[in-house]
């Protein structure tokens, strides 16, 4: 088996417990917002050009995943566990026959089977060899031989909604419920609050989404078959249904057309604000990976370079929770990219401004969190200011994507420099002085904090935290290390502050 269609991971933090369990922070005020431009460098330029980037944050979230069996190959044998779904292995690969080019099939209508063997029309997608690969009406991809497909004038017409909730409520998701939208359907045994929030997120999302790229100049349709999107209460059961790299809290599958994630994480136990954060910047960014499969911006197994098909999503995604979880709209600032970018120029050898930022970006065959900053940072910048030439280079890829087929980073280097030009280290030094300037809100700082005070006796004892388990564990630490008359005078005060730096301004003022 190889795996020709994952093209990238995208790091991320974790998921909330719960959307509506967030403690809202204050309103902003002025002066909670900084220009980012202080905290990025410039360099003067260098020729290390072939410097990598860091690895040592874990890679989180998938954003694409499409396997392919060979014909031939060995066998795979899943495991089923009756008392959790799992994946379907149609879902995890699809055969093709090696060595041979791929031929695109144009949309071509013909008969098949679906997944229960009913005769259906279906999309011939491409052709390799003896193998055809269809779009069934559910959206899901299938590898069938030559001979089991008949031409047709009929029309492809998809799956109608309600068959399809309930054909993946009794076969694969039981007991889940489902939530129907104008282009979604939603299957989950999350709670309501995270299926409300998600849903609003995406059908805010989806029109705008359209819209933007229509005035752009690519050709767009609308969605031929119903969205999916399955999303699971924990991450036991997310992991169950399949097996997943630590860490990953949501991808979209390109083989079933589905998008699927879970509620809970140990992050929102640590740091809810942020938690609550990434899990809607995982949502919409997962949204906007299927919508643009979907409208026919990006083939379906279409292979782009990583920081193009991951700083889009990135761009078009902002999320915020200051008056409710909501999607704010396409190239506003990231903010917890941002914060990555300047973190990154604090690290010794940051040479940003000499072209080695842009081109590692470029050329990458994945992204780690560093990564996923500087595509973002990227996409920003030519999207905002040099925007003829960056939505003639979209233009041209959707133009020229072929199935499963993607460039080397000298192929993407190359058509990288042939729209933007070849300078690199006076393009980076553009892009790094016009995102400094920035309106950039800290989204460490910026977090809601605990002030915990403990007087035992003559002694104050203070800590200052983002994180209610820390809270408790605090306590609970005050109560095993304590005598029992220390305990029986000893007086705890929690409060909470809007940031990290009002937070540490009571703790002091308190320890006076």
């Amino acid at each position: 088996m190889i795996d020709r269609g994952g093209t990238a991971v995208r790091p991320t933090l974790g998921a909330p417990s719960m959307f509506a369990r967030l403690a809202r922070p204050a309103p902003r005020r002025s002066s909670d917002r900084h220009r980012s431009r202080q905290a990025l460098r410039m360099a003067a330029p260098s020729r290390d050009a072939d410097r990598p980037f860091a690895s040592a944050i874990l890679l989180r979230s998938l954003t694409l995943l499409m396997s392919l069996w060979l014909v031939g190959g060995p066998a795979i044998v899943v495991a089923q566990d009756t008392l959790a779904p799992q994946a379907d292995p149609r879902d995890l690969g699809l055969l093709i026959t090696p060595g041979v080019d791929l031929v695109p099939g144009e949309d071509r209508t013909v008969l098949v089977a679906d997944e229960n063997g009913t005769p259906v029309v279906g999309k011939l997608q491409f052709e390799s060899g003896e193998r055809r690969i269809v779009m069934l009406p559910s959206g899901r991809l299938t590898s069938v031989t030559a001979n089991e497909i008949t031409p047709t004038d009929r029309p492809f017409e998809p799956v109608e909604v309600g068959a399809l909730a309930e054909r993946l409520v009794t076969e694969t998701f039981r007991g889940f419920k489902v939530k129907k939208t104008r282009r979604y359907l939603f299957v989950y045994n999350a709670s309501e609050e995270f299926a409300t929030g998600t849903s609003r997120i995406l059908e805010s999302m989806y029109p705008k989404l359209v819209s933007y790229c229509e005035k752009q100049g690519l050709a767009v349709h609308e969605a031929e078959v119903p969205l999916v999107v399955v999303m699971f209460a924990t991450e036991d059961e997310f992991q169950t249904y399949r097996q997943m790299p630590e860490g990953v809290i949501a991808y979209y599958n390109g083989i079933s057309n589905q998008v699927l994630m879970y509620e809970r994480s140990k992050l929102a136990e640590v740091a809810p604000t942020i938690a609550v954060k990434q899990a809607i910047s995982t949502v919409a960014h997962e949204g906007v990976h299927q919508v643009l499969h979907n409208i026919g911006v990006q083939p379906r197994l279409g292979r782009w370079a990583p920081w193009v098909s991951e700083g889009i999503p990135e761009y078009f995604s902002p999320t915020d929770i200051g008056r409710g979880i909501r999607w704010k709209g396409v190239g506003l600032v990231n903010d917890l990219r941002l914060h990555n970018l300047i973190e990154q120029s604090k690290e010794p050898g940051a040479n940003f401004g000499n072209g080695d930022l842009i081109r590692r970006t470029v050329t990458a065959e994945t992204l780690d969190s560093n990564g996923y900053a500087a595509a973002w940072a990227l996409t920003y910048f030519l999207a905002k200011h040099r925007p003829n030439e960056f939505f003639e280079y979209l233009r041209e890829l959707a133009r020229e994507s072929r199935p499963l087929e993607g460039e080397s980073g000298d192929e993407q280097l190359a058509r990288f420099t042939r729209h933007f030009g070849d300078d690199l280290a006076a393009l980076e030094t553009e892009m790094i002085r016009r995102v400094s300037k920035l309106p950039y809100v800290d989204p460490i700082e910026n977090q809601p904090h605990y002030v915990v005070l403990a007087r035992v006796g003559n002694r104050l004892m203070s800590i200052v935290t983002p994180s209610p388990a820390e809270v408790t564990k605090f306590r609970a630490q005050l109560g095993s290390q304590l005598s029992p008359a220390e305990l029986a005078t000893t007086q705890v005060t929690v409060d909470l502050f809007p940031t990290k730096p009002l937070a540490q301004q009571a703790a002091q003022a308190a320890l006076r």
